[in-house]
């Protein structure tokens, strides 16, 4: 059905799939159905933060997380009473700052979004389940640990995406807890069992 839901949850799963672009298309068709969709705008802060990560330099970084940033703000307006506004913001934000400054200045701002997406659906698995994605990508690792097998726990939606992130967690904090060789290997996404075992043996 050609509806802004429809295109929405076709971007996101573009979106979790690292299919960006083709993302961007499913949000912008969302926008121009309805153009007061909270979720519309939720999923193009997140494709122009993807964007701003590629930046060339400093200051088109900086103005792309702008951008980024005021379009969650925006979603968050429209709609403050859905998880995905506020998801989208602590998104962004870990985008904007991880491997660039300090986690301890920003990780509370990712946090709290995270809980208010979590506070109006208790029982929605998204906030717990990118809240655990958060966390991975700072290396809290048990943190990220937790929010994977809540999202098991509620058996409905990215729970195979769950079970492989917690799964993957073990198998780093097994190997090399603490090291830098975790810290490295749980940064890739989509690694293969023979590659964590080969990078353990370099």
């Amino acid at each position: 059905m050609d509806t802004p839901e429809t295109h929405y949850r076709e971007g996101m799963k573009f979106w979790n799939q690292d299919s960006f672009k083709q993302a961007e298309e499913e949000f912008l068709l969302a926008k121009s159905l309805d153009r007061t969709y909270a979720p519309a705008f939720a999923g193009l802060a997140l494709t122009t933060a993807k964007k701003a990560q590629t930046s060339p330099d400093k200051k088109s970084m900086e103005k792309g997380f702008k951008a980024a940033l005021d379009l969650a703000d925006q979603a968050q307006s429209l709609n403050g009473k859905i998880p995905e506004p506020f998801i989208a913001k602590a998104l962004v934000l870990t985008m904007q700052h991880e491997g660039r400054d300090s986690v301890s200045k920003w990780i509370g701002k990712v946090e709290k979004n995270c809980e208010k997406a979590i506070n109006i659906a208790p029982q929605n698995p998204s906030g717990y389940y990118y809240r655990g994605l958060c966390y991975k990508r700072v290396y809290e690792f048990t943190k990220a640990s937790a929010d994977f097998k809540k999202v098991l726990e509620l058996g409905k939606d990215f729970t195979a995406e769950a079970n492989e992130q917690w799964a993957t967690i073990q198998k780093i904090e097994r190997a090399a807890p603490g090291t830098e060789v975790g810290k490295r290997i749980a940064l890739v996404d989509k690694i293969s069992r023979s590659d964590i075992g080969s990078s353990f043996c370099i």
